[in-house]
């Protein structure tokens, strides 16, 4: 199973392997037709990433939509930080082995899908 968050893979590399597959997402419906949910409301965010099938140990990896940036965490610090990681300009949460990912919009908004 692919570990992205090996030692060997650069920024660059992560990048290769994520972008172009995203497309491949089928993202979870939240409300009637649409797959955004807002988390600017502190109580909606609770609850959002409260239900999300996520291990708390799981390892995350975080970036911001250009890919300038990174860091791993686990799910648990993710969760609890998001809206800092957000305001951080991380916009894209990606499961350790690539199962997952989460995007958040600078305007509050995020979606969670897994990979098809």
């Amino acid at each position: 199973m692919l570990d992205l968050t090996s030692s060997n893979f650069r920024l660059r590399d992560l990048r290769k392997i994520i972008e172009p597959s995203l497309h491949e997402v089928k993202w979870q419906q939240e409300t009637g037709n649409s797959e955004w949910v807002h988390i600017e409301n502190t109580l909606l965010l609770k609850n959002w990433v409260s239900n999300l099938p996520i291990k708390s140990s799981e390892s995350v990896i975080v970036t911001d939509k250009s890919w300038s940036k990174s860091a791993i965490h686990d799910w648990q610090f993710v969760s609890a930080n998001l809206l800092g990681l957000k305001e951080d300009s991380f916009s894209l949460f990606i499961s350790q082995h690539k199962l997952w990912v989460i995007e958040v919009n600078l305007i509050g908004v995020a979606r969670f899908g897994f990979w098809r």
